[in-house]
């Protein structure tokens, strides 16, 4: 019989990977021989030593197989860090075949790992993808999608600055239970309105209107009065065809021609897309954070948290709440203390779909 899994993390920050690899480990404590499960991030300062860093963790640790991530930012035990380098790690022991790793959703590795794991993917039901891609790259919503359909998984990970290769990382399943959870840090302004003239990433009309007309009656005559404070506040979500639930991608809203009543976005619009007004502040976010913390523990029904990922967009944290540290603690108000880690992105993933602006959890269960 397998051992129940478990596990632990640390972190550390410093002047040399060596160093900070060294009281990462330092401050894990003594490592069972039959680890098995390994996941470290570290902050771009450190990405030229990628590869040493991960060979000295196969070296000096029992887990030969580890799933490394370079990130703008990290979350750790210690708290939240970007700007500067800094290391953490999770390890832990969890049942045989689990998990599996993906060394890069790209061809020909693509096909190479669809094959070799097929039995793998057949005895599961609905597997979390945990990855990090390129956010440089240029498909990378296409890959989010792709590899959620030919794995039958549920994608979770973010993008970030120093990921070569495609999509990389590790396919959790049974018999792990894993919950997951997303926050927009958004409010809706009223319902969706049907595009009716468009070119490229500019809206011409809605609903037969000026766009601008119909954004100006949503946000309210306070900011109508003085459209420059709309700037980083209103955007624009577009909903998600075919979701069991009010989800939507939120995108910019980059300019206004008051003149024409003019609104260009960042997404391409066509006749017929849909889409809402939606405005981001830290109450908003707040709000649709705890929305998503009660969620997932009632999804969680009573079981207890193993472990936890928490992905963040770098525009959440510091920009939204003052503190890059106010989300993880919020996490563990509301569900608890339990080892957790994570990565501040510049895109996030859920399911097969790549958001900003939001915040991806994964809570491994017992």
């Amino acid at each position: 019989m397998n051992p129940p899994s478990f596990l632990r993390v640390a972190q550390a920050s410093g002047d040399h990977w060596g160093s900070m690899v060294k009281s990462v480990l330092t401050a894990l404590g003594p490592l069972a021989p039959d680890l098995n499960f390994g996941l470290a991030y570290v902050t771009f300062g450190l990405a030229e030593h990628l590869s040493s860093i991960a060979t000295f963790l196969r070296e000096t640790t029992p887990i030969k197989q580890w799933t490394v991530a370079v990130a703008e930012g990290l979350i750790g035990p210690i708290g939240a860090v970007r700007g500067r380098p800094a290391v953490a790690v999770m390890v832990g022991r969890l049942p045989e075949n689990s998990f599996c790793r993906l060394e890069g959703w790209h061809e020909p590795a693509r096909q190479h790992f669809l094959a070799s794991q097929s039995a793998w993917l057949a005895n599961q039901d609905l597997p979390v993808a945990l990855v990090h891609g390129d956010m440089h790259e240029v498909d990378l919503p296409d890959m989010v999608k792709d590899l959620a359909q030919a794995t039958g998984s549920f994608v979770i990970g973010g993008a970030t600055p120093a990921q070569a290769g495609g999509l990389g990382g590790v396919l959790l399943g049974s018999p792990l239970t894993l919950v997951t959870g997303l926050t927009q840090g958004c409010s809706p302004l009223g319902a969706s309105h049907r595009v009716t003239e468009a070119q490229d990433d500019v809206i011409m009309s809605l609903d037969g209107r000026p766009a601008l007309e119909v954004m100006i009656e949503e946000i309210g005559p306070e900011l109508a009065q003085d459209l420059r404070k709309v700037a980083g506040l209103i955007h624009v979500g577009l909903p998600v065809k075919g979701a069991d639930r009010a989800d939507y991608v939120v995108r910019p809203l980059m300019a206004i021609d008051p003149a024409r009543g003019w609104l260009a976005v960042n997404a391409h619009m066509s006749t017929g897309d849909r889409l809402l007004f939606v405005r981001r502040d830290e109450v908003s976010a707040r709000k649709d954070m705890q929305r998503m913390l009660a969620d997932v523990a009632q999804r969680a029904e009573g079981r207890t948290v193993k472990g936890g990922i928490y992905i963040s967009c770098l525009a959440r944290g510091e920009q939204m709440f003052g503190s890059d540290d106010t989300e993880s603690i919020m996490i563990k108000n509301s569900l608890g203390e339990f080892p957790l880690i994570g990565i501040i992105s510049h895109g996030e993933f859920s399911h097969d779909r790549l958001y900003s602006y939001t915040g991806v959890l994964a809570l491994i269960l017992s």
